[in-house]
This record gives structure tokens, C-alpha cells and sequence, in this order.
């Protein structure tokens, strides 16, 4: 949106004084040239702002207001034809000076002013003083203005200083002039911020869609922040209003959304250092004013002010639980609650708060005896519940101190380790454990020191039945200060279940392995027999019917081959992989046609399949893409073959579907031939094998010939 520049130094080296107004006695004329459109909350602010300025100024103008619409139009294709419109609409009327808001319009001002308006004085608006061109006037004498000051460092720190966690913000900025310029600023700063934020943009080359951002907005963490500079137009030529495109952001984003602009604030954005474009705006009508009642353009020097200040929505520090303490002082906090009950909060919450501490210690000191003795009541009581409670529990209960000594011991550990009472008391427990165990066991009984206090293990223990798998569930008991003084432990013997699982698992190895050696054989089997009809189909000669047909038995056998052979290299029991299966299965089928140069395109969504789905459409494929290297093509042509396997969402629930299209080029299907009445076994034993799979099939002959299958398979195929 800016140009960067120092100007004010430039202007002051000019000597201008021709281009003045003498004083006026009729009210003056002015013509303001807004780069943006009226509606955009930005325009509206700063053409307020210079109406309250000349109001303030007591000049009496005339003001013709104009909006080249830039923001929705960006680029200067629309430049020539304002030209010949204002050419057309100010012929009769010549205005005293001229207000340009924002690049767009000086940038139309510099190419058009002198035809358009020779020597009237522009004073312009709407320059980052960040981005500065110190050339930017040098040729164009009788300009001069206010340049703006935007404070993006401050908004960048001032995220960090609400969330240290902070270690990324994503920029949200258009392909418009305003757009471009913030992203060069940004792309310079980015430097000092190395090792400290990550800066990330929408694209690093192009524009992104309205929906593209969202979607981006909606996958963030909750280590990153977003900073609003501007999206108006997306990368679909789509115009975005800021009524509809700052509310949609704020909702897809789960992070705070900053800014630095005032007119974007009350719509979701947290806050920032914000520009204020009605006191910029006031600033610009002051300085045209003095134009106006006869200063020289080169006594009004270029300025560099700055309206920056910090301002917050309450609603958004409320929603993200970020405390006011953590605002920069003198910060204005917006939209806060204006009800009796929130302005005396805080003396109705401390009213409200002595008066419950003053019954509470009252009651506290009129029940506190009967509390007491009902409390050494109950204490007994549940002392002996306790006790009764451990010393008839199934499972083994002990108690040992910091130091992992005995403190106690329910019968049924006793009964267990046949140890006795005085055995233990007083005695490590450490010695029991299997020497293998006692690192694991240190472990989680160091773990019992820090939250949540409490662990789960298993050991194998010495016992009357010599090693037994003992799992543990233990709890630190903390004290007053904090300080774990005992740990209460109860076990159960789980070797039986420990055996079963270890059998389990031999059990799975070996299943494992018998599946691969099966894989394998089947593999080595198939081979054999396709070795074997290919050494028949040597011995047939030049018969070409029956060479044909032992091609097409080959290719089905290999077919089925490939997916065993795919098993035993991936390491797979049952689910093949689709990619590379459905494109060996046709590269297998145009490997013996090469000399027909059919290009090949396959594109197989990552997917596995069980073996039977698997092999069922490889013979799909295999009969398809057998029938146009028949059929289809015959060298005159290029010739092409596609495949395509897509996933999509199914009717039923559990379920997913799969859409199959195979075309190619050449000589189509004849229209007397379907997949009903095939005179050759292949069409026919498509439609055989799609019915098995419970899928359906069509047909489609031109422009070029397409078979689309579509099935269902369980959702537990899974995607890779």
C-alpha cells in the first residue's frame, strides 16, 4: 500500500512558491481522489477525518470526493480511461487544490495532473513513512503531504510480550498494491527476527482463494499468531469486504488475529498498534487547508506524523484468556461491559467476599467442637473399615516408607512371598524384585516423586512358586509440605497372562512366516505354469489365433502373480498396495506392444487392498488394457492408455468407494459389441468379475473409449 520514503527532506529543497492559491473568498474547490472505494471501512474513516478537518480549519470548500476502486480492481489498466472520464467531468470545473489518498491515486495523479488539472496543488495521504522512495517527488514539483508512520515492529513484539510461546505469525495480505508493499516491508524486517519468529506468508509466489486461506487459517497451532495487513481480493479476481472477510477470518483462525489498522478493529481482531485514518485524514485537511489560504506549496513541507496507539477489543482478550495486566500501559480497551454489576465488580466481589468469609469463620467457630467430634468418630471407623478392608483383600497391599523399606504388609502378600511380618518390616523390598527388573522398578519408583504421584509396572518377583510376573499399581501419600512420606502399593500375580501373551506372539511369528513362505510358493507356482504355456505357445507356431490366446492366459496368470510377488517383497500378508500392482499389471500388458508407442499414464490413489479385491480388478485391468493393445491401436495414431484408481465417500456407513477408469485412444469398441454379448471371453469375463466384487460397470465410446467400475470396499482398507 506504501511508498517508502524520507520526502520531507526532498520537498524542502524545492522552491515551489508558484504553486499556491491566494486566499479564498468563494468556497474553495476541492478534489479528492481516494485510491479505494467508498464502503471500505479505511476511505470512510479518512474522508470523515478530512471533512472534520476543514470543519475544524473554518475553511468553506466544495469537495468533489472520487474513488478509483483499486482495491477490487487493482492495476493500473483502469488508469487512462479515469483519465478521460475526469477529462470529461471536471472540463467546467477546476479545483483550488487536490487531496490523493493512498499509492493508487498519487501514483494516477503523477501520469494525469498536469493534463488534467495544471497547477493546482496536490497534497497527498496515506505514504508509509517505512517505505520510503527518497526520489519519489523530484519530478513532480507542487505536491506535498503527510506521510504516516506505521509501527509494525511494535505489534510484532507486543505478540510476543502477550504470548511468549509465540514462534510463528502468519501474515494475511492481498496482491494489491497495499498488499505488495507490506509484504517487501515485512520480507525486510524478517532479518531481525531470525531465531526468534518464524514469518509465513499465504504464497510465496501468487494468490491464494478465499477458501485456500481459511482452510491454511484453520490448520494452525497454538504457537502461532496472525497478523491482519489486508485481504480485499483473492487470488480468484473475487472482491472481499472487510464486513465479510475479517469476521471469516477470526472464525477459521484458533489463535489470536492482530493488526495495526483501526478501521479493520470490532469485527474479531484482538488488537494492536493501530493507525488512526480519521486523525491522518484531519492531518491531511489541515495542511491543504493552508494551501488554500495562500501558503506556497514549498512552505508546507511534507510531514511524518503518527497516530499510532495501542487498542484492544475486551471481548477477544476475554475469549483467548489474555489478563489486561498483560497490555502495554496506556492501553484503550474497546467493547467492555457496561452493566452496574461490571463497573462495581470489584467492590460488589470484595463485599460479597467479607461477607462469606464472616459467616464461614462464624459457622466455622459454632459447629467447630461437633465437627470435631463427630471427625474422631468417624476416624475410628474407618480405621477399622481399612483394616479390615486390606487384611481380606484378594490382592496383595504393602506400604513402605521413602526409602523403600516395609511399613506394611496385607496377609495375602505374606501368603504370597511366605515371608511373615517381622520378616519385612523394616526391610527393603528391592531384594525380591528379578536383578533384570530392579532398573525398570527404581525407575517408576523415582516417578512416584513428581505428578501425578502415581505409576504402574511389572516385575517379575521372587515368590513360594519361585519367579512370578507381579503387575503393580502404586500411589505416593504427600504430607502438608508437599513431601511424599509413604507409598501405598496393590499388586496381582499376572503370569498366566504374561505366558498366554508370549504364546500369542510366537504364535503370530509363525502364522507370519507361513504366510510368506505361501506368498512365495504360490508366486514360484505361478511362474512355473506360465513357463509352461509359454513353452506351448513356442510349440503352436505361427498359428496366430492360438498364440494370441496363450498371451492373454499369460498376462491373467500374471495378473495374479504380481500380487503374490508384491506380498512376499513388501512384507505383506494380506492387503497389496495398489500403486505399484495396477501399474506393473499394465506395464506388463504393453510391454510385449512396444513397438505400437502407446504412452502410458497410471494415477492409483495410495491404497491397500485385500488380496481377493486386489486380484479381481488386476484382472480387470489386465482384460481392458489386453483388448485395446488387440483392438485399439495400430502404429497410424498416437496412441494412449490411461488408468486412474480414485477413493471417494460411500453410501453406507464402514464403507469406502472406488471409482475405476480406464481409456485409450485408437479404434473404439463396435457399437454391436457390449459387455453382454462379447463374442471374446475378455469383455465377458469383465462384467463376470466386476459382479463379483458387487460393483457396476459403463461403457462409453467416444470421444475416446472410457470403462468406468465403481465398488465398495470395507473402510478398513486403509488409505497409505
Amino acid at each position: 500500500m506504501k511508498f517508502i520514503a524520507s520526502i520531507a527532506a526532498i520537498l524542502l529543497s524545492f522552491s515551489l512558491a508558484g504553486w499556491g492559491q491566494a486566499p479564498q473568498t468563494d468556497p474553495a474547490r476541492v478534489l479528492v481522489v481516494h485510491s479505494y472505494h467508498q464502503g471500505f471501512a479505511w476511505t470512510d474513516s479518512v474522508q470523515k477525518g478530512i471533512e472534520d478537518g476543514f470543519a475544524a480549519a473554518g475553511v468553506q470548500a466544495e469537495i468533489d470526493v472520487e474513488y478509483l476502486d483499486t482495491k477490487r480492481h487493482p492495476g493500473d489498466e483502469l488508469f487512462a480511461r479515469y483519465a478521460r472520464l475526469f477529462a470529461e467531468q471536471f472540463k467546467d470545473w477546476q479545483p483550488d487544490a487536490i487531496i490523493s489518498m493512498d499509492d493508487d491515486a498519487l501514483r494516477f495523479l503523477f501520469a494525469y495532473r498536469d493534463t488534467l488539472f495544471p497547477n493546482a496543488p496536490v497534497v497527498f495521504g496515506g505514504l508509509d513513512a517505512e517505505s520510503s522512495d527518497s526520489a519519489l517527488l523530484l519530478n513532480h514539483p507542487g505536491y506535498t503531504g503527510v506521510v504516516e508512520r506505521l509501527d509494525l515492529i511494535s505489534t510484532l513484539e507486543l505478540i510476543r510480550d502477550i504470548d511468549p510461546d509465540v514462534r510463528r505469525v502468519f501474515f494475511v495480505h492481498d496482491q494489491t498494491t497495499s498488499g505488495l508493499m507490506h509484504r517487501r516491508h515485512l520480507e525486510e524486517l524478517r532479518p531481525a527476527y531470525e531465531g526468534k519468529i518464524e514469518f509465513l506468508f499465504p504464497r510465496s509466489e501468487g494468490a491464494v482463494s478465499r477458501n485456500e486461506l481459511l482452510d491454511t487459517l484453520a490448520q494452525l497451532d497454538q504457537k502461532t499468531a496472525v497478523y491482519f495487513t489486508g485481504f480485499f481480493q483473492d487470488g480468484l479476481g473475487r472482491a472481499l469486504s472487510e464486513d465479510t472477510i475479517i469476521p471469516a477470518i477470526v472464525k477459521a483462525s484458533p489463535v489470536p488475529v492482530y493488526t495495526h489498522v483501526e478501521s479493520y478493529f470490532g469485527s474479531g481482531i484482538i488488537g494492536g498498534k493501530m493507525l488512526s485514518p480519521e486523525v491522518h485524514g484531519r492531518s491531511v485537511a489541515r495542511k491543504t487547508a493552508a494551501i488554500l489560504e495562500g501558503s506556497p506549496v514549498a512552505e508546507v513541507p511534507v510531514t511524518t506524523e503518527s497516530s499510532n496507539r495501542y487498542m484492544f477489543d475486551y471481548r477477544v482478550l476475554q475469549r483467548f484468556d489474555v489478563s489486561e495486566d498483560r497490555l502495554p500501559e496506556g492501553s484503550i480497551v474497546e467493547f467492555e461491559p457496561t452493566s452496574p454489576f461490571y463497573l462495581y465488580r470489584n467492590e460488589l466481589i470484595w463485599a460479597a467476599t467479607g461477607f462469606v468469609v464472616l459467616f464461614a469463620f462464624t459457622a466455622a467457630l459454632a459447629a467447630n467442637v461437633l465437627k470435631r467430634r463427630l471427625a474422631e468418630r468417624r476416624l475410628a471407623a474407618n480405621e477399622e473399615k481399612y483394616r479390615v478392608l486390606v487384611e481380606k483383600q484378594s490382592d496383595m497391599v504393602v506400604e513402605v516408607d521413602s526409602e523403600g523399606r516395609f511399613v506394611f504388609a496385607n496377609p495375602r502378600y505374606l501368603e504370597t512371598f511366605g515371608k511373615t511380618e517381622s520378616e519385612l518390616i523394616g526391610n527393603s523390598f528391592m531384594p525380591l524384585v528379578h536383578p533384570e527388573d530392579q532398573p525398570s522398578t527404581s525407575e517408576a519408583m523415582e516417578s512416584l516423586y513428581r505428578p501425578p504421584y502415581s505409576c504402574s509396572l511389572e516385575q517379575r518377583a521372587w515368590t513360594v512358586d519361585g519367579w512370578r510376573w507381579i503387575a503393580w499399581s502404586d500411589r505416593a501419600l504427600i504430607d502438608a509440605d508437599g513431601r511424599v512420606f509413604s507409598i501405598i502399593g496393590v499388586g496381582r500375580d499376572v503370569t498366566d497372562r504374561k505366558e498366554a501373551e508370549a504364546l500369542l506372539q510366537a504364535t503370530l511369528a509363525e502364522k507370519e512366516v507361513l504366510m510368506k513362505e505361501i506368498n512365495h510358493r504360490v508366486k514360484n507356482n505361478l511362474m512355473l505354469v506360465r513357463s509352461l504355456i509359454s513353452l506351448k505357445a513356442a510349440g503352436a507356431g505361427g498359428d496366430a489365433g492360438a498364440n494370441a490366446e496363450f498371451s492373454d492366459l499369460m498376462h491373467q496368470i500374471d495378473a495374479i502373480r504380481i500380487v503374490h510377488e508384491k506380498l512376499h517383497q513388501e512384507n505383506r500378508l494380506t492387503n497389496v498396495s495398489m500403486p505399484g500392482y495396477l501399474r506393473q499389471v499394465v506395464e506388463t500388458v504393453f510391454a510385449s506392444g512396444t513397438e505400437l508407442g502407446v504412452d502410458l499414464h497410471v494415477e492409483v490413489a495410495a491404497l491397500s487392498l485385500p488380496t481377493k479385491t486386489a486380484v479381481t480388478l488386476g484382472l480387470v485391468v489386465n482384460e481392458i488394457a489386453t483388448n485395446a493393445a488387440k483392438h485399439a491401436f495400430d502404429g497410424s495414431h498416437e496412441s494412449e492408455f490411461s488408468l486412474r484408481l480414485s477413493v471417494g465417500t460411500a453410501s453406507a456407513p464402514g464403507k469406502r468407494a472406488l471409482e475405476l477408469v480406464l481409456s485409450n485412444t485408437g479404434r473404439p469398441v463396435p457399437e454391436d459389441v457390449s459387455l453382454e454379448n462379447s463374442s471374446g471371453l475378455g469383455l465377458s469375463l469383465v462384467g463376470e468379475l466386476v459382479q463379483q466384487i458387487g460393483g457396476s460397470i459403463e461403457l462409453e465410446r467416444s470421444p475416446m473409449t472410457r470403462f468406468t467400475i465403481r465398488c465398495e470396499v470395507d473402510e478398513d482398507s486403509g488409505l497409505e
